[in-house]
C-alpha cells in the first residue's frame, strides 16, 4: 500500500505543475469546437431565412404574373368562342380562381417545410448552447471561479483585478504543490519507521489524509460530517466539525453524546499525576530534613 501511495504522489508531483495548463487546454478545445458549431448553425439559419424570403417574394411575383397571363389568355379565347358557343366567361374566371388557390397552396407548403426545418435546427442550437453553458459551469467549479472572483471583487478595483486573479491562481497551485511535497517527505520518513509500517491504524489514518488532499481538501479536521446517532443509527439533518467537541441529544431516541466531558477528563489526568509527583517530592524533602536533624543531634552528643 505504501508503494502505491508513493507512486501516486510521484505522478502527482510530476503533473501538478502542468495540471492547470492541461485543464485550460482541454476546456479551450471543447469550448472552441462548440462555439464554432453554434456560429456555423446560426449563420446557416440566417442564410436560409434570407433565401426563404427571396423565394417567397419571387414566388408571389412570378405566380401572380403567370395567373394574370393565363387568365388573359383564357379571356381572349373565351371571348372569341363566345359568339358561336354562347357564354364562356366562366372559363377565365375558373382559371383565375384556380391559379390563386394553387399559388396560396405552394406558399403554404413552403412555409411549413421551412418551419419544420427551422424547428430542427433550433433544437440543435439549444442543445449546443446548453452544452456550452455546462462546460463553462464545470470549468468554473474546477477552477473555483466564484470564490476567487468574490475575493477579487472585494479586495481589488480597476485594472488590478486581472493581476490579482493570476496571483491567486498561482498561490492556490503553489499551496497544493507544497502539500504534496510535504506528504512525499512524510512518506519517506514513515517508510523507515517499523512501528508505522506494522501498525495498520496509523497507516490507514495517513492514507485517509492523502485521499483527502487528492480529493481537494486541505485539512480533514475542518471538514463537515453528518451526525449519526450511535444508538438508533439515524441522521436527523445535523452536522458537525471534526475538530470540535460535540454535545448532541438524538431527537428520535433521546441518546446523549457529550465529548466535552471526555476532553475535560483527559485534561485533568496529567494534573492528577503532577499532584502525586509534588506530594512525593514534598514527602522526600521532609524525610531529608528529618534525617539532617537527627544527624545534627548525634554530632552534638
Amino acid at each position: 500500500m505504501l508503494r502505491t501511495i508513493s507512486t501516486i504522489l510521484s505522478k502527482v508531483n510530476n503533473t501538478i505543475t502542468n495540471s492547470k495548463k492541461t485543464l485550460i487546454q482541454r476546456y479551450t478545445e471543447d469550448l472552441s469546437h462548440i462555439t464554432s458549431q453554434i456560429h456555423a448553425l446560426e449563420s446557416s439559419l440566417q442564410r436560409r431565412q434570407a433565401v426563404l424570403d427571396h423565394f417567397q417574394s419571387q414566388l408571389t411575383f412570378y405566380g401572380l404574373s403567370a395567373i394574370v397571363c393565363l387568365a388573359s389568355a383564357a379571356y381572349y379565347y373565351s371571348s372569341s368562342y363566345s359568339e358561336n358557343e354562347g357564354n364562356t366567361e366562366w372559363v377565365w374566371i375558373t382559371v383565375l380562381v384556380l391559379g390563386v388557390i394553387l399559388l396560396g397552396f405552394l406558399k403554404w407548403v413552403s412555409y411549413k417545410l421551412e418551419g419544420w426545418y427551422k424547428e430542427r435546427q433550433d433544437k440543435k442550437l439549444s442543445k449546443l448552447r446548453a452544452t456550452h453553458s455546462k462546460k463553462l459551469e464545470s470549468l468554473k467549479r474546477e477552477t473555483q471561479f466564484h470564490e476567487t472572483n468574490s475575493i477579487i471583487q472585494r479586495f481589488s478595483s480597476g485594472s488590478n483585478q486581472d493581476d490579482d486573479a493570476m496571483v491567486l491562481m498561482d498561490e492556490q497551485l503553489s499551496a497544493k504543490y507544497d502539500e504534496f511535497n510535504q506528504l512525499k517527505n512524510e512518506l519517506n520518513k514513515l517508510q523507515k519507521d517499523n512501528e508505522f509500517v506494522n501498525n495498520k491504524e496509523k497507516s490507514d489514518v495517513w492514507f485517509d489524509k492523502v485521499i483527502g488532499i487528492l480529493a481537494g481538501g486541505n485539512d480533514l479536521n475542518n471538514t463537515i460530517r453528518p451526525i449519526v446517532c450511535s444508538n438508533c443509527k439515524r441522521h436527523t439533518g445535523a452536522y458537525r466539525l471534526l475538530n470540535k467537541p460535540l454535545q448532541y441529544v438524538c431527537p428520535v431516541c433521546g441518546c446523549k453524546l457529550d465529548e466535552t466531558i471526555k476532553n475535560q477528563h483527559e485534561e485533568r489526568e496529567p494534573s492528577a499525576v503532577d499532584t502525586i509527583d509534588t506530594k512525593d517530592t514534598n514527602d522526600s524533602n521532609k524525610k531529608t530534613k528529618k534525617s539532617k536533624k537527627k544527624n545534627g543531634s548525634l554530632k552534638k552528643v
